[in-house]
């Protein structure tokens, strides 16, 4: 029997089963006992075969069912027990689905696709594309010898490893007299206290689920699944490792998987070595390391950025580039030893020389396998790059030939809630991180970074950032940092905490303007506009009140003095407490990447009333979000919109396929149309509800209905099956064009139903109720 591999098998009924098989409290070695435990990966087998195995059978025999039911529907109809009976049989046949796609997105390991929307050909072809790459057909040794056989290979793979992982014979290296930073005695204790089950239990749930098992052949989701029934032993397992500190052979053990780095892989340095691991031990491994997260910047030099908790490797980039922009200009005379200078008229005959030899040096080297070519093209704008790909790509979809472009690409790139799909224009991107060097610069004063920042540029005028006055000469990083300061500062607020540092009339710290916008017939008169709030009001109540005026006050002015010594009544000033910076797009008040590019795309154009969260937040499978999406936006391909890309595809373009009657648009064919009103009419019936149809599909979809009620359920189910309405339509409409096939409204009313309790089904509010009691009362289920 094959090794047990525990995948796509999450199923009601797994907890239960591993609570029945776990003993637990065995004595000896905790983690051998712990390993022994979970050894019954033939019965885990035979669960999965007894429980919903046998994908393929099951799913066969549930399509001959259907089949038995509609043939028995056209011969003289379904009594109420076959509907219900037809209904089950699609829900397990959805569950089925499921379950298999699962299957195929796990196998395809494509990390960028989070969920699926159907068990596609694109997992199939990844996923035999992968099993056919990763077998290895000959190998080619050092002595040059092609290897075919299979005993030959695996031996020879196995004398490169063995030989690779064994310590070298001789001295190493010592690290005796280096100077180390020393970590407190608070972190060592920290460091070296028992485990505890929150902080086991948080290491499981932070890592994925779906990660590659190794010799134990479960992955991570087993034991976040039957977390209540292990948590025990789990806990005794890390108190045994951290008596002892020792991980035994058994936990230790792993894989090597080789993946292959190029096509057509011969020699063993053609692949890249994998271990496969022990959950066990990715779980202690995760433990430990999020323990030396908190204490690593205290022992780290500072000049180490990568892989240190508030450090960033880009903060040696910027560092780089900052020096090398800064040194460019002349600093004294060199005496060369060697070479030509630039512009004499031997350096370029040198040159070739060199050249020449280079050149026949690279082609050895391609001769002896030391190297290989490389695609280069012609230089071109990164950022023109990027949105021409992405653009593309949106346009290219699947399958051959020529796409349209539905919806012009300044509209995707908007946010999802004025419309678009959240793509983002580039430029706003890069605005937006660029925006998080400003806000780190303040909070970092001790970082390598941003010294070498301050001793270029020195500080800016209000006291936290650095000068944004930038030579236009200049070619660094800071220069297109600082581009992005005054955008920055309209959006930053500050928390008043001992006043020393916040500006009193430019800062933005009370109400939402800064008081020189707010009393501007003051600002204009004050003396000294770039004063603290300290300086002004003192370090505690009564407030002293040092302002100085260029003039005396007029009767106007004296007024907005008093109303600004009234509006401050219930300021307080804390002089232990530093003023500090804060974010207000975001609720944490810390700076995000995402709220800046939100900030500075609606800042582009006047927000508009779209439907978004009918759209995006239905609890329905993404790509019939992203068809409503289209349809709201009246883009998908009606009669009336092929006439404008495709005229010739435009077979009836003054016909309605359903009715017949009325050309055929967006908001007629899901809206006006009398097949389709006739469903809307049915769904409005069911809420016991009165309506007049709007003018337009887009309104439809704007108009907060509630005919379920206020509660979760109620919401998501009406959600779900007005889409479902548009759906079906849209089905239907293509099976009468390209299939010649025509269903009555009986029949899609069922599919309407069927769809909408499938979607909601699988939603969390939802979570414990039986498809086919949400089939047969959706009143009844929406009911708190």
């Amino acid at each position: 029997m094959g090794m047990f591999r525990y995948g796509a098998w999450m199923y009601m009924g797994l907890e239960k089963f591993v609570d029945g098989g776990w003993v637990g409290g065995r004595d000896g070695c905790w983690s051998n006992g712990f390993k022994e435990e979970f050894s019954f990966g033939d019965g885990l087998k035979e669960w999965n075969k007894f429980s919903f195995g046998e994908l393929k059978e099951k799913k066969k025999s549930i399509l001959n069912d259907l089949a038995n039911f509609d043939a028995i529907e056209q011969e003289g109809g379904l009594n109420p027990d076959l509907l219900s009976q037809r209904a089950s049989r699609k829900g397990e046949l959805e569950e089925l689905i499921l379950r298999e796609e699962i299957h195929w997105r796990q196998k395809a390991k494509v990390k960028w696709v989070k969920e699926g929307d159907c068990n596609s050909k694109f997992y199939h072809k990844v996923a035999n594309g992968r099993r056919n790459r990763k077998y290895i057909k000959e190998l080619e040794n050092e002595r040059g010898l092609v290897l075919k056989n299979a005993e030959s290979i695996t031996e020879e793979i196995l004398h490169y490893f063995e030989k690779l992982y064994t310590n070298p014979i001789g001295e190493s290296w010592g690290v005796e007299g280096l100077d180390w930073s020393p970590i407190s005695e608070e972190s060592a204790l920290r460091l070296d206290s028992p485990f505890t089950e929150e902080e086991i239990s948080k290491a499981i749930f932070q890592l994925d689920r779906d990660k590659a098992p190794g010799p134990d052949g479960f992955t991570i989701a087993v034991f976040q699944e039957c977390w209540d029934v292990i948590k025990e032993d789990l806990v005794r397992v890390f108190a045994e490792f951290h008596r002892s500190g020792i991980i035994n052979q058994n936990t230790n053990a792993s894989f090597i998987v080789l993946i292959p780095k190029k096509c057509l892989s011969k020699r063993i340095l053609d692949f890249r070595p994998i271990s496969l691991i022990t959950s066990l031990y990715k779980i202690i491994a995760k433990v430990l390391s999020g323990r030396l997260r908190g204490v690593l910047h205290e022992t780290i030099h500072y000049t180490q950025g990568a892989f240190v908790q508030g450090r960033q490797i880009l903060d040696a980039v910027l560092i780089a580039n900052e020096i090398v922009d800064e040194r460019r200009s002349a600093k004294g005379w060199v005496k060369a030893s060697r070479g030509l200078r630039q512009g004499d008229p031997l350096s370029s005959f040198l040159f070739t020389l060199v050249a020449d030899v280079l050149s026949r040096m690279l082609m050895r080297a391609e001769e002896r396998n030391m190297m290989e070519g490389f695609r280069g093209g012609r230089a071109a704008n990164s950022e023109e790059s990027f949105v021409s790909v992405w653009a593309h790509f949106w346009a290219q979809g699947v399958g051959e030939g020529k796409r349209d472009h539905l919806v012009r690409w300044d509209v995707v790139c908007k946010p999802k809630t004025i419309g678009g799909l959240g793509l983002g224009n580039i430029s706003w991107r890069n605005l937006a991180l660029l925006g998080k060097w400003l806000w780190r610069y303040p909070r970092e004063g001790s970082t390598l970074w941003h010294q070498v920042i301050l001793s270029i540029y020195g500080s800016h005028s209000n006291g936290w950032d650095a000068n944004t006055l930038v030579k236009w000469s200049h070619r660094c990083p800071w220069k297109a940092i600082a581009q992005v300061f005054q955008g920055f500062s309209l959006i930053t607020r500050y928390v008043v905490g001992n006043g020393e540092r916040i500006w009193f009339w430019e800062d933005l710290w009370w109400g939402d303007q800064p008081l020189g916008t707010q009393y501007p017939r003051l600002f204009r008169v004050v003396v000294d506009k770039n004063i603290s709030i300290s300086s002004v009001l003192g370090p505690s109540r009564p407030f002293l009140w040092n302002l100085n005026f260029r003039r005396n006050l007029s009767d106007y002015e004296i007024e907005d003095l008093e109303g600004l010594m009234r509006s401050l009544d219930d300021l307080y000033l804390s002089p232990l407490v530093p003023d500090a910076r804060l974010w207000p797009l975001s609720s944490s008040g810390l700076f995000s990447v995402k709220s800046f590019f939100l900030a500075l795309s609606q800042s582009s154009g006047s927000p508009q009333n779209f439907p978004s969260k009918f759209v995006w937040n239905s609890q329905v499978p993404f790509k019939v979000k992203s068809f409503v999406w289209l349809v709201a936006h009246k883009k998908v391909n009606t009669n009336d919109m092929l006439q404008v890309r495709r005229p010739y595809k435009a077979l009836s373009p003054d016909i309605c396929i359903l009715c017949m009657k009325y050309g055929e648009s967006a908001d007629h064919l899901f809206l006006h149309c009398s097949l389709t009103i006739g469903l809307w009419h049915r769904l409005f019936q069911l809420a016991k509800m009165d309506w007049v149809p709007p003018r337009s599909i887009y309104d439809m979809m704007s108009i907060k209905f509630k005919g379920f009620g206020n509660s979760k359920r109620g919401i998501v189910l009406w959600q779900a099956a007005s889409i479902a309405i548009i759906r079906v339509v849209w089905w239907e409409r293509n099976a009468r064009i390209f299939e010649d096939k025509a269903r009555n409204s009986e029949f899609l009313w069922d599919s309407i139903v069927f769809l909408a309790s499938l979607w909601t089904f699988c939603s969390k509010a939802f979570k414990g109720i039986p498809l086919n009691v949400i089939q047969l009362d959706w009143i009844a289920v929406c009911t708190p």
